[in-house]
């Protein structure tokens, strides 16, 4: 019995539309990828060889196999069977669907890259399936007109509708996001947008070995303040500090050849104040001198990109870094010349200060009290077996805190 021939039902017209937005799409940013651009012919060939690996996001490549398919038996005159064709369509719209749970990027299943924003690539590659399926429904009984402009305006209407979420979300960014997150390719980003306006941290912020940093934020039982918690409170992450700085009514003062830590009472004003404030996905930095804002940006917590040392993104841990070494090398230099400051007095000192037993400031067990305020001993996490235990002695004017495991402070008894 000899096979029907069933003649083929789709509009030309949309399938080179369809063609033109799929190749446009090969051309543009798909994805933004540990801000950089990924674009559609870098997906399709990477994607094609290592797709597989990342369930199921990665699996949205293979769509354009038959896409291309679809597009195959489409531009030939006659069909005997739609049904194949049907089949490969269903099955390339299920593959795209896919896309929505593509939440990362593995180079050569190696390095991974975690998707921060979809770039107008992939909206183009949805609007050109989209069209396809268009072509092959559409009722030819009908002008190329009324055949072609409706689907015309469905596609101007999905550009609209993420025009205006890229816009909504510009308006929200601020500068810093705008460039990262929010560049000229890109659609939209998945990321959450912090609200908070940014000031640039200054290439250079002028120190001396006078100066004087006033710290605010959560001090932990390192003498670091907090930059990453848990849902608990707990730390997860944490900044360095300048050897010498005032946090609260008091000035610490670090003399790391011994590693003594000298507590004073002091009124001085600052010359400039960190601000850290803590979170369980961003952090809130600032610096700022008595009458003017130098920097304030939020850092994202980037728990998920190992290959950053501070494990935030931008790395400000550096930059920060760098200021308080340069500081710390001008008050080295100084107290080389002056171990004991004037400052700092010979006073008679209680051996220990009262310790105050029963109380826990969050998971630090050892506190004591010096001139009606609490204060913790340092010691390190419980699974550290050096353990650094700080016996304190408290003077009228100052405290010091000793490590007890040592007796390199003979000079200082």
């Amino acid at each position: 019995m000899n096979k029907q021939q069933v003649k083929l039902h789709h509009s030309p017209t949309l399938l080179k539309i369809s063609l033109c937005f799929m190749i446009c799409s090969f051309m543009l940013p798909g994805f933004y990828a540990n801000y950089e651009a990924i674009y559609g012919y870098q997906i399709f060939l990477y994607g094609l060889l290592f797709g597989w690996a990342v369930v199921p996001g990665g699996w949205a490549v293979y769509a354009n196999l038959f896409y291309m398919h679809i597009v195959f038996r489409l531009s030939r005159k006659e069909e005997l069977y739609a049904g194949p064709r049907i089949l490969a369509t269903i099955i390339m719209m299920l593959l795209a669907c896919c896309t929505f749970f593509f939440s990362e990027f593995d180079w050569l299943l190696i390095s991974r890259a975690m998707v921060i924003s979809w770039g107008w690539g992939a909206v183009l590659w949805g609007i050109s399936l989209i069209l396809l399926c268009a072509a092959q429904r559409v009722d030819l009984s009908r002008s190329i007109k009324q055949q072609v402009f409706p689907w015309l305006g469905v596609s101007a209407l999905i550009l609209l509708g993420v025009g205006i979420l890229k816009y909504s979300q510009w308006q929200r960014a601020n500068d810093d996001e705008k460039k990262r997150y929010l560049p000229f390719g890109a659609a939209f980003t998945t990321e959450t947008l912090s609200g908070i306006p940014y000031i640039p941290l200054p290439k250079e912020v002028p120190v001396s070995a006078d100066t004087l940093f006033a710290i605010e934020g959560e001090l932990n039982s390192k003498a670091k303040l907090n930059t990453h918690i848990d849902e608990n409170g707990n730390t997860l992450r944490d900044h360095d500090l300048p050897d010498r700085f005032q946090y609260g009514s008091y000035i610490w003062e670090k003399y790391t050849a011994n590693n003594i830590w000298f507590l004073k009472p002091s009124s001085q004003t600052a010359d400039y104040t960190l601000r850290i404030r803590p979170g369980t996905h961003q952090a809130e930095f600032s610096l700022s001198t008595p009458t003017k804002t130098l920097w304030k940006a939020p850092a994202v917590i980037a728990e998920d990109y190992p290959h950053f040392s501070s494990g935030i993104y931008p790395d400000y841990d550096s930059s920060l870094r760098n200021l308080f070494e340069n500081y710390d090398n001008l008050s080295k230099d100084q107290k080389d010349q002056a171990p004991l400051p004037d400052h700092y007095p010979s006073e008679l000192a209680s051996l220990s200060c009262p310790i105050t037993s029963g109380i826990k400031v969050k998971s630090v067990p050892d506190v004591f009290k010096w001139q009606n305020t609490f204060m913790w001993l340092q010691r390190n996490s419980e699974s550290d077996p050096q353990i650094q235990h700080y016996q304190s002695f408290c003077s009228t004017s100052y405290a010091i805190l000793l490590s007890t495991i040592t007796n390199i402070y003979a000079g200082y008894s």
